[in-house]
């Protein structure tokens, strides 16, 4: 079962997200869900284009031993406050809440019941519509003749947003910092990062 979109406020910000990636389908439906008028831009023909190609083809999502001692990072309080933020049980949880239940291997991999990374980013791609989230493949557009402009009308569409599009709009790691973006995220005084507007 899809997640129903939550009511929308009466003036909800707009947001680009670049790539519908893994990151950027998340990423989308997170604002989708939290009201904003989400545009996800992708030149590819299908979505999750890695996605599909994890597991062979059977989607590995997360591994029981996923923990921030697992990974090298320049900044380890960074990592353990993202983890706690979103860490696998609320990736578990949130596949859940778009219709795809998984199950654990003996070894500790989790995999969707279906056995299929198309189902999952199907799954993705019906979630971010029920959340009001639009989905634009440029793959599907005419080539422009120049820069903003369809070859066969000589019309473009702008599509306005109050934010600077940021690649999968995930949550900035350490050689992130001090970007414009960097003082918006509602996340930020969770990871240690002061809520700032950006200068400028």
């Amino acid at each position: 079962m899809v997640a129903p979109a939550p009511e929308s406020p009466t003036h909800a910000p707009s947001v680009a997200v670049i790539g519908a990636g893994a990151s950027g389908l998340m990423a989308a439906l997170f604002a989708a869900w939290q009201g904003a008028a989400v545009t996800l831009f992708e030149r590819n023909n299908s979505l999750g284009r890695k996605l599909l190609i994890t597991g062979s083809g059977r989607c590995n999502l997360t591994n029981a031993a996923v923990a921030p001692a697992a990974y090298a990072c320049a900044d380890p309080s960074w990592l353990e406050a993202l983890f706690r933020i979103f860490g696998r049980s609320h990736l578990l949880e949130t596949l859940e809440r778009i219709g795809v239940p998984t199950r654990a291997t003996h070894d500790g991999w989790y995999y969707p019941l279906s056995e299929s990374a198309q189902s999952v980013a199907a799954a993705f791609s019906a979630a971010l519509d029920a959340a009001g989230g639009r989905l634009l493949q440029l793959a599907h557009l005419p080539p422009p003749s120049r820069p903003g402009r369809d070859r066969a009308s000589g019309h473009s569409e702008e599509i306005p947003c109050e934010e600077h599009p940021s690649r999968d709009a995930g949550i900035p790691g350490p050689a992130d910092r001090g970007e414009r973006r960097a003082g918006r995220l509602p996340q930020a005084p969770e990871i240690g990062w002061p809520n700032r507007e950006p200068a400028g």
